[in-house]
């Protein structure tokens, strides 16, 4: 039996990283689409690792291929496409057209990466703004 889930482990990673490959997309982006970081990506590559149940519910909308595609032999995967009903989110203005078109021009995922957690920082500190100000005008309680 071990040697079965092991099989299976091995098949996980390649067809993650074919999912990866054919979607034109790296890890990180995965990552992101995940909301998990990018070295849990790579494990699950490359270390025969599988992600947790919750993670693994949500690699179908990630990715487009049904979750049993990633368990099958090789030989078998080959023949079942994915889902192809998934749309592409299309940006909604020509603001976030402009901020994707610089996104996809940095040359490495690093800078990418750079780049998502400086709009998160940004976020957090309008977040913190935000709950001051609340708090200061006692529309929410203080911890104090």
């Amino acid at each position: 039996m071990y040697v079965f889930e092991r099989a299976r482990n091995m098949n996980f990673g390649k067809r993650l990283q074919k999912a990866i490959h054919d979607l034109g997309i790296s890890q990180s982006e995965l990552a992101r689409r995940l909301g998990v970081k990018a070295q849990s990506v790579n494990g699950w590559c490359n270390s025969n690792i599988l992600p947790r149940a919750d993670i693994l519910d949500r690699l179908q909308s990630a990715t487009g291929y049904p979750l049993y595609w990633f368990f099958l032999e090789e030989t078998e995967a080959d023949t079942i496409p994915a889902i192809t009903s998934e749309k592409k989110r299309q940006p909604q203005s020509a603001q976030e057209q402009k901020l994707l078109e610089q996104f996809e021009l940095l040359p490495t995922d690093d800078e990418r990466e750079k780049i998502v957690k400086l709009i998160e920082l940004r976020l957090q500190e309008l977040d913190d703004v935000a709950t001051a100000y609340l708090k200061k005008r006692k529309i929410i309680p203080s911890n104090e």
